[in-house]
């Protein structure tokens, strides 16, 4: 039962984000999603990060993200590059959202959270997904290929049932379903060829080019389906539904 109690009350406190989907779905949104419904899946994931013999350099130390916003690096590296990206991105913020209402003296939970904010931005910066509700969903498709969550698995099923409402009420036609389906499957299929970021040692890739570092990493081109200019009316339509 609690199963579904969980599942309810997340969707009754967040409707008015979800259906119809805003454009910006609140980062709160998502962490609180993780943290309901994921509880078993961190503890596990916890643990397997404690073993990873590089977690030793972040427990209790400086985080890959605070290395790259402190550092300097010649122009075109995979250091620079990403520096320059986050410099509109207030990540010690999202660290805080991540945690919720909880409060943490464990070295260990904040060095494991800290790694999982630069994994999702890292997924934003080499697919070229932005930071709406759909490229939010991309990412978490993306994401779910190589770890299994009940929470990204229902938000991005949340996205399919809105595209199957806008199917039925606006359109008259399956394109938007068919489109958020090419997106979804083309980011899923994009993590399955990429190694896990969050077991990668990204210090040791500051100073090398770009280019590089995505073929080091598994990316070897852009999205192809969410880069099609053709189905650019549909991310408007698909968040804009009220």
């Amino acid at each position: 039962m609690k199963y579904f109690t969980d599942r309810w009350r997340l969707y009754k406190s967040y409707k008015p984000y979800l259906d119809p989907l805003t454009e910006q779905i609140p980062i709160e949104l998502i962490y609180d999603f993780i943290n309901t419904l994921d509880k078993k899946d961190t503890l596990q994931r916890l643990k397997e990060f404690k073993k990873w013999p590089t977690s030793k350099k972040l427990i209790g130390k400086k985080s890959f993200q605070e290395k790259i916003k402190e550092g300097s690096f010649s122009p075109g590296t995979f250091g620079a590059e990403y520096k320059k990206w986050l410099n509109d991105d207030a990540f010690e913020d999202l660290f805080l959202v991540a945690l919720g209402n909880q409060q943490t003296k464990s070295k260990l939970l904040e060095a494991y959270i800290k790694n999982t904010v630069i994994t999702h931005d890292l997924v934003h910066f080499f697919n070229g997904y932005d930071t709406t509700s759909l490229g939010e969903l991309n990412v978490l498709c993306f994401d779910l290929a190589r770890e299994w969550r009940g929470s990204w698995a229902f938000l991005v099923f949340c996205g399919g049932w809105l595209s199957l409402k806008l199917c039925i009420k606006t359109t008259y036609n399956l394109v938007p379903l068919i489109t958020y389906i090419k997106w979804c499957t083309e980011a899923y299929i994009r993590g399955r060829r990429v190694v896990d970021f969050m077991y990668t040692d990204w210090e040791q890739m500051f100073d090398l080019p770009l280019d590089e570092v995505k073929r080091k990493v598994g990316i070897y081109d852009k999205p192809k389906h969410w880069n099609d200019s053709k189905l650019e009316t549909y991310k408007y339509v698909l968040q804009n539904q009220g």
